[in-house]
């Protein structure tokens, strides 16, 4: 509802990019098709090999720039897709369990943040934000305002916000 809220307010489909786990990937588009009047020809999930994920992106986004986008977490791990998602500049980013991106030091994570960056809407999914200590909010918090509640660094948003009992 959030994002086809987002689409009636613009008239018309804006750039998406869903990164989900594997396991959830055709359902969202299975539900985007059901809760929504968006084509299925606008709907993509990237899957297969590297090659095969970015050459469906280019062949879908050279026919029309706004369509919707779903990978999976690992599919960023690829330079030239995560490049060619960048370059895209996806308007709306929904991290599914982003819990994922707990980890600001992660390569993923980085990336994640950067696609982040360029997008107008941002959304974290997520049953369990916090897994093992309050700092697993830091990246997650990030992807939604760009830094602007704990900053943009870990390092400071963990020695205001935290201490460390083995100092001293």
């Amino acid at each position: 509802n959030a994002i086809r809220h987002k689409y009636n307010v613009h008239g018309k489909l804006l750039p998406t990019l869903i990164i989900s786990p594997l396991i959830t990937l055709e359902n969202w588009k299975n539900e985007l098709l059901r809760f929504s009047k968006i084509p299925a020809a606008n709907i993509h999930v990237l899957k297969g090999t590297g090659a095969k994920k970015l050459s469906t992106f280019r062949v879908e986004t050279a026919k029309n720039p706004s369509q919707i986008f779903i990978v999976n977490y690992d599919a960023l791990s690829n330079d030239e897709l995560n490049e060619a998602l960048r370059k895209w500049m996806p308007q709306v980013l929904i991290v599914d369990e982003s819990h994922h991106v707990k980890n600001p030091t992660a390569k993923r994570t980085k990336k994640i943040m950067k696609l982040a960056d360029t997008a107008m809407y941002r959304y974290i999914l997520s049953g369990t934000p916090i897994l093992n200590s309050p700092m697993d909010i830091f990246t997650q918090m990030y992807i939604l305002d760009l830094g602007k509640r704990f900053g943009t660094k870990f390092h400071f948003f963990k020695l205001k916000y935290f201490w460390d009992v083995n100092v001293g």
